[in-house]
């Protein structure tokens, strides 16, 4: 048990600003009271340039707490393509003083957590040697069929059990999680206790959304925040604290347990609401972090 204060730095992620440039999210993460941000390679960096925004985020007098790369290393194909992006983004966060680079999985295309996660470690190997040198960390989301794609259940990250099995074969401390409780949530699994209680010891980053499950006969563009199906079941985002995540629960424990890495949060709004449901968010994961600390 830790006896430190529990004090997280809280970010909030430019996966909701693609296209946008760079500048918007750090205004947008100055106005709503946030810590830092984590941004996307290069869907942060292609409005103004690649230059220029790298040297706005220099600047900048708040944390980069991570690169995300939106690629998929569990799949075959364009193996070179994808290891080319990783790296990229793990030099961009060498260069930004970001310790840690987001991935993902994918979908592999068939059932079989063994074979597909030495497929992935495979694809990774070399570009984890690389951030190994640079002491940057790779996370690994765990997520859900959000897109459609994954029609076997392929994804190892969705069964908790198989992602702590194929965390531990890469037998390396850059290789971790990004622990994300509202995808488990959408994957049929309950994210806290039980997927959190498996995975604990290989968390390094956390990201922070709300969720619920929606009716399905719904159009998936309805209202202000975001439709996701996995298979059968349909989900909608919404208001931190209001959905069927056990947040203050997780909190509590991470404080317990001394996790030390961020929370940042991505609300899935639509734009008209993004600014506000981060603010929402921070007032919201400040509010319980105070409440944590004064017993």
């Amino acid at each position: 048990m830790s006896t430190e204060p529990f004090a997280p730095v809280i970010a909030i992620s430019g996966t909701e600003f693609r296209g946008a440039a760079v500048e918007e999210l750090l205004d947008t993460a100055d106005r709503v009271g946030a810590d830092g941000v984590e941004v996307w390679w290069p869907e942060n960096f292609t409005r103004g340039g690649a230059g220029r925004s790298e040297r706005r985020l220099a600047r900048w007098s708040k944390e980069v707490v991570a690169v995300s790369a939106g690629v998929e290393v569990g799949e075959s194909a364009d193996v070179e393509g994808t290891r080319a992006r990783l790296t990229e983004a793990v030099e961009l966060a060498d260069r930004l003083g970001a310790p840690r680079v987001n991935t993902y999985f994918g979908a592999p295309g068939y059932r079989d957590d063994r074979r597909s996660g030495e497929v992935f470690l495979r694809n990774l190997a070399p570009v984890l040697r690389h951030a190994e040198r640079l002491g940057v960390t790779i996370v690994l989301e765990n997520e859900f069929d959000a897109f459609g794609r994954d029609h076997l259940g392929g994804d190892p990250t969705r069964r908790p059990d198989a992602l702590r099995a194929l965390l531990r074969r890469a037998g390396s401390e850059r290789l971790r999680l990004n622990f994300d409780a509202a995808n488990f949530y959408c994957a049929g699994v309950e994210p806290f206790p039980h997927a959190y209680g498996v995975l604990a010891p290989d968390i390094d980053y956390l990201h922070v959304k709300d969720i619920r499950l929606a009716d399905p006969a719904l159009p998936p563009d309805d209202g202000p925040w975001h439709r996701y199906r996995d298979y059968d079941r349909a989900y909608v985002t919404g208001w931190l604290g209001s959905g069927a995540v056990n947040w203050p629960g997780l909190l509590r424990q991470l404080a317990t347990d001394g996790y030390r890495g961020p929370l940042t949060l991505e609300p899935h709004a639509k734009p008209a609401l993004r600014e506000e449901a981060f603010a929402q968010g921070v007032r919201w994961l400040r509010a319980e972090l105070a409440h944590l600390r004064n017993g």
